[in-house]
């Protein structure tokens, strides 16, 4: 892989998960459109203008679906940018370890959709009790307890505050 872009595409790609999935992401960013940054950039240029600044703007639920119109965004790329401007509580994103958590609490069954793992994890938090400067916090130690402690191989229950909830204790 001589290209730096492609490179950067990779390292891009390959953030937390296996090399397996991140050639898998890059066959199918591939497959959709050619992987150069006037390819990746031409989209937002030609629709936008080159102008962002609708995803600010818009309602959530809009920005989403124009999102998902776009090449090669699914539904976690769409939530990552909408968690970022909008907030978690907006767009809670579901990635590995939060399906794996969602499983485990017994918020959702093995087959759950992208869809209702995120409706199920955004219902989990008491959001209207929680400051809105304070809920994309509260999401970021969620995921710190999920990365460090709810792992898949060796969960530590005995240090985990929802073990009385969780219906997967040993």
């Amino acid at each position: 892989m001589a290209d730096p872009f492609t490179a950067l595409v990779f390292t891009l790609l390959s953030r937390n998960t296996s090399s397996g999935n991140t050639r898998r992401a890059y066959r199918g960013l591939r497959a959709a459109f050619s992987v150069t940054p006037r390819a990746l950039a031409a989209h937002v240029l030609d629709r936008h203008g080159g102008d962002l600044a609708w995803v600010r703007e818009m309602a959530p639920a809009e920005v989403r679906r124009r999102l998902l119109a776009m090449p090669g965004i699914g539904p976690k790329a769409a939530d990552v940018l909408l968690a970022h401007v909008h907030g978690q509580r907006r767009a809670f994103v579901v990635d590995t370890r939060m399906a794996h958590i969602a499983r485990r609490l017994g918020l959702v069954g093995a087959g759950a959709s992208y869809g209702e793992m995120q409706r199920c994890l955004t219902a989990f938090f008491p959001w209207e009790h929680i400051p809105p400067e304070r809920q994309d916090h509260l999401a970021l130690l969620f995921w710190l307890l999920v990365r460090h402690t709810c792992t898949a191989r060796r969960p530590r229950c005995d240090d985990c505050p929802l073990d009385d909830i969780c219906v997967h204790r040993p």
